[in-house]
Order: structure tokens, then C-alpha cells, then sequence
């Protein structure tokens, strides 16, 4: 329960103006964050944002994490990309 109040108190800090529609983690123990405001990347203490030109990418609505893999599918109004989160690569799906 404390746990989960500071989680919300920190994200609220972090993500203050982001409308938060999907969530995800990856193998590294990050917690992705898609939105109104693009992707982030939420280490437990910072975020690192990701996808910002929401008007280029469009607003993200989903992330899969692609099993076995080190990349997402991320869907948005814009269309469907491909997220390597080691190589930090974005392509069109």
C-alpha cells in the first residue's frame, strides 16, 4: 500500500501533464509509459522521454512488448511502429 502511494506520488511528479492510455514493462525492468505526451521511460526515480513529436507519431493508444524480443509494437493514431529499446531504434511497422 505505501508502495503504491509513492509510485503514484512520484509518477504524478514525473508525468504531470501526460494523459497515460498504456503502460508496459520491458526486460530491464523499466516501466514504459504511452500517451498524450509520447513514450516514457520510467527507471524508478527518473523518466526519459521518448516519441515526443506527438503530431508526427500521433497519440499512443497501446504498447506490446514483442515476446522474446527486445522491442514493443506501438500503436498509435498515427499508425503502427516497431521500438528496439536497446538500440533505441523507432521504424514503421
Amino acid at each position: 500500500m505505501i508502495l503504491q502511494i509513492l509510485l503514484s506520488l512520484t509518477l504524478r511528479c514525473i508525468l504531470p501533464t501526460q494523459q497515460v492510455t498504456a503502460v508496459t514493462s520491458d526486460t530491464l525492468g523499466y516501466i514504459w509509459f504511452g500517451g498524450s505526451c509520447g513514450l516514457q521511460r520510467f527507471d524508478g526515480y527518473t523518466a526519459e522521454q521518448f516519441l515526443s513529436d506527438v503530431p508526427y507519431y500521433g497519440f499512443i493508444n497501446k504498447i506490446y512488448p514483442l515476446q522474446g524480443s527486445t522491442a514493443f509494437i506501438i500503436c498509435t493514431t498515427e499508425g503502427l511502429y516497431i521500438y528496439n529499446y536497446r538500440t533505441n531504434e523507432f521504424r514503421i511497422a
